[in-house]
C-alpha cells in the first residue's frame, strides 16, 4: 500500500460511537459511505486502498449541507475530499475482525497522487431512502429544496408595506396546489395506462403517486410572501423505471409547461389545445392563469438557486384558451349535426373502416333520420389515457341539433356533449362521481354494477 509523507500518528480512531447510515457507492461492497457520531456529525469514509489483509480507508468530517449537495450532484466527491476547511483526513487500515488499525491523520497536501479523484466525480443515482424526515439534519427537507419551484408574491401598492393578506396567501396556494396536482395526475396516467392492464390497479396506483407527489412547502420567507413548492423524489410510488422517471422530473417538467409560458401567444395555446383534454386543460391552465393575472399583486417564480425571473405583468384571460378551442370546433363544422340510421350492404369480407365513399353510396342500401341511438364503448378515456372495459358500456345518444344527450339507465347516467369524442371522457368522470354517491349512501346494488364494468385484479378490493 502507498505510504504517507510524515503523517501525524494517532493511537486509535479519535471519533465516540461511530455508526454506518448508508453505503452511497458500492462495488463488490461499500466503496463510500456516510457516518454519523454520538454527536451527529458527518463523517464520510472512502475506500482507497488494500493488500492481503486490511482495507485503508478515507475518513473525513463534513457538514450535512456539503453532504446534501453531493447527494444533488451539486458537488463532486473530488471538492469534497480536497476541502482545506477540515483539521485532519483520519486514515485507517481496517482488518478482517473489523477493527481499525494504523490510524494516521494527514492533510489535504498529503493526499497521495494514487488516491486522486476524478474531477467528474459526482453522486450517480437518486439519494438513498436513509434521507428521509427521520434523519436528524433533515437531509429530507433539503432534496426538497434542491428541486424546488419557488414562488414570489408582492403587493403593487405599499400601502401595508410588503405584507400580503392571509386570505390571498390561501387562495394562492389552494389554486397553485390544485394546477400542480391535475398536472401530476395527467403526467402519471399517460404512463401509467401503459404499464396496468386492469382499472383497480391503475385508479389504486395513481392515488398512492399522487399522496407521494403531493405538493410540499419547503421555504418560507419574512419578506412578503415567498413559498417554495417541491416534491418528494425519494420515496417511490413504483418499482418500475417508467414510474420514476415520471416522478424525478415533475416539478421541471410543471415549470417548463405551465410556469414559463407565454399565455399571450396562440401558438402556445394551440399546443396546450392539443396536448390536454378539456377537463383537464381546465384543472391545470385556469388555477395557474388566475394567479398571474392579478391586479393587485406581482407574481415571479424561478428555481432554486437562480435569480429571480420577474414575469411582467399582463391581464391573462383565461377564456382565451377556450375560446380559441371553439374556434377550432367551428372551422371544422358550422352545422347542425343529427343522428342517421343507415343499412350498407358489402361482402362478407369487407369492413367500413376499408371501404371507400363511392362504395358506401353504391351499397347503400336504407338510411332515415332517427331520434336516438344506441352506442357502445369497451374503453374509457381519462386525462389523454385509455382504461379498457371488462364488457360494453351501452349508451343510448339523441342529438338536439347542438348537443349530444347521453344516457344509461342502469348506471344511472346522465350528460351532454358537443361533440362525439367527448363521450368516453366524460364517461369516465361521470361514472367515477356515481361511484363516489353510490359509496357515499351505500348502494350496494349500483356499486356491484358500476364495478361489473372493471377488470380487477384477484387481490384487489375497493
Amino acid at each position: 500500500m502507498v505510504k504517507y509523507k510524515k503523517p501525524y500518528q494517532f493511537n486509535s480512531l479519535p471519533i465516540n460511537g461511530l455508526r454506518k447510515v448508508s453505503d452511497l457507492i458500492e462495488y463488490d461492497g461499500p466503496v463510500l459511505s456516510h457516518y454519523m457520531d454520538k454527536l451527529n456529525v458527518n463523517y464520510l469514509s472512502y475506500w482507497v486502498d488494500y493488500n492481503s489483509d486490511v482495507n485503508r480507508w478515507l475518513i473525513w468530517r463534513i457538514s450535512s449541507q456539503k453532504l446534501n449537495d453531493y447527494l444533488h450532484k451539486k458537488r463532486s466527491l473530488k471538492d469534497l475530499l480536497y476541502d482545506n476547511n477540515k483539521d485532519f483526513i483520519f486514515s485507517a487500515e481496517l482488518d478482517r475482525d473489523n477493527k481499525y488499525q494504523n490510524v494516521v491523520g494527514i492533510t489535504v497536501d498529503q493526499i497521495p497522487s494514487e488516491y486522486t479523484l476524478e474531477e467528474n466525480s459526482f453522486y450517480v443515482g437518486e439519494p438513498p431512502l436513509t434521507y428521509s424526515v427521520n434523519e436528524p439534519d433533515d437531509f429530507y427537507l433539503n432534496s426538497l429544496i434542491a428541486n424546488s419551484l419557488i414562488f414570489k408574491i408582492s403587493p403593487r401598492s405599499l400601502k401595508f408595506g410588503s405584507t400580503v393578506p392571509i386570505s390571498y396567501a390561501a387562495k394562492f396556494l389552494t389554486k397553485l396546489s390544485n394546477s400542480f396536482k391535475a398536472y401530476t395526475e395527467h403526467t402519471y396516467l399517460e404512463v401509467a395506462s401503459k404499464i396496468y392492464s386492469n382499472y383497480y390497479d391503475l385508479t389504486k396506483s395513481s392515488k398512492t403517486f399522487l399522496s407521494i407527489t403531493e405538493p410540499r412547502l419547503v421555504l418560507s420567507e419574512i419578506n412578503s410572501f415567498e413559498i417554495g413548492l417541491g416534491v418528494d423524489k425519494i420515496r417511490n410510488a413504483n418499482n418500475s423505471n417508467e414510474i420514476k422517471e415520471v416522478q424525478r422530473p415533475l416539478v421541471s417538467q410543471y415549470t417548463n409547461d405551465v410556469v414559463n409560458v407565454d399565455y399571450d401567444s396562440n401558438v402556445n395555446l394551440s399546443e396546450i389545445i392539443e396536448n390536454y383534454p378539456i377537463e383537464t386543460r381546465k384543472k391545470i391552465f385556469d388555477p395557474y392563469i388566475d394567479l398571474i393575472s392579478n391586479s393587485e399583486f406581482k407574481f415571479e417564480a424561478r428555481n432554486d438557486n437562480d435569480k429571480w425571473n420577474y414575469k411582467p405583468y399582463r391581464k391573462y384571460n383565461k377564456n382565451r384558451i377556450r375560446t380559441l378551442a371553439e374556434e377550432k370546433e367551428k372551422m371544422s363544422t358550422n352545422e347542425k349535426t343529427k343522428l342517421v340510421n343507415v343499412i350498407i350492404q358489402l361482402k362478407e369480407d369487407e369492413d367500413l373502416e376499408s371501404i371507400t365513399k363511392k362504395k358506401i353510396s353504391s351499397g347503400l342500401l336504407f338510411q332515415n333520420n332517427i331520434d336516438s341511438a344506441l352506442l357502445k364503448f369497451n374503453s374509457l378515456s381519462h386525462s389523454g389515457s385509455e382504461i379498457r372495459l371488462k364488457k360494453a358500456i351501452k349508451l343510448t345518444v339523441k342529438s338536439d341539433g347542438k348537443f349530444l344527450s347521453i344516457h344509461n339507465k342502469e348506471l344511472k347516467i346522465e350528460y351532454k356533449v358537443e361533440d362525439k369524442t367527448e363521450i368516453p371522457t366524460k364517461l369516465y368522470s361521470k361514472l367515477y362521481d356515481r361511484y363516489q354517491m353510490a359509496v357515499a349512501i351505500e348502494d350496494l346494488s349500483l356499486i356491484n354494477k358500476i364495478l361489473s364494468y372493471f377488470d380487477f385484479s384477484p387481490s384487489g378490493s375497493i
